[in-house]
């Protein structure tokens, strides 16, 4: 616990002064065609305190997917003029009923607004876990709307084998 949390304070140290750091808070998702078929894949398998085998489908089978993704996650940004180069790092309980773990990072322009408002376009791009393959790649667009020093950001995803196209939304507050 103490080397975590030396490590932590050794990167917001290390932060240069322009630079910014956030912390995201997994939020909600909305899944448009909220019912699973029984014909979708497996998700990752777990094993219970008793050994018997299951997957996030048998648990969920014919339901509806989680649209609480509660987690946590670290975002640094460095803004130039309009311009915002951001990496994030962390993890989230996904739609599917399994930790997604992910890495990656993005851009995004500031269409209007100062450091007090604005309102930001851009995209995410990254690797995640937790969708039955190993690893995934995304590529997402995204709007953050912020006031001070918290901010919201909504994500889309397309529909893929494993979920209807997806709403997701993020909450941040900047630490520095």
């Amino acid at each position: 616990m103490i080397r975590a949390i030396m490590f932590a304070l050794l990167i917001v140290l290390s932060i240069p002064a322009h630079c910014e750091l956030f912390m995201d808070i997994g939020g909600i998702s909305y899944h448009f065609g909220n019912r699973r078929s029984s014909e979708e894949p497996h998700a990752v398998t777990t094993y219970s305190d008793v050994g018997v085998e299951q997957t996030a489908s048998d648990v969920r089978h014919g339901g509806s997917y989680n649209e609480s993704n509660e987690g946590l996650g670290i975002r640094y940004e460095q803004p130039t003029s309009r311009l915002r180069q951001f990496a994030m790092a962390g993890y989230f309980h996904n739609s599917l009923d399994t930790t997604t773990w992910y890495v990656g990072g993005g851009v995004k322009w500031r269409s209007f607004g100062s450091d007090m408002y604005y309102l930001d376009l851009g995209v995410v791009t990254g690797l995640v876990t937790g969708y039955g393959n190993p690893i995934d790649i995304i590529m997402l667009p995204s709007m953050t709307s912020g006031i001070g020093r918290m901010s919201f950001t909504i994500m889309a995803a397309p529909q893929t084998h494993y979920s209807p196209t997806t709403l997701m939304l993020v909450s941040s507050f900047r630490i520095n």
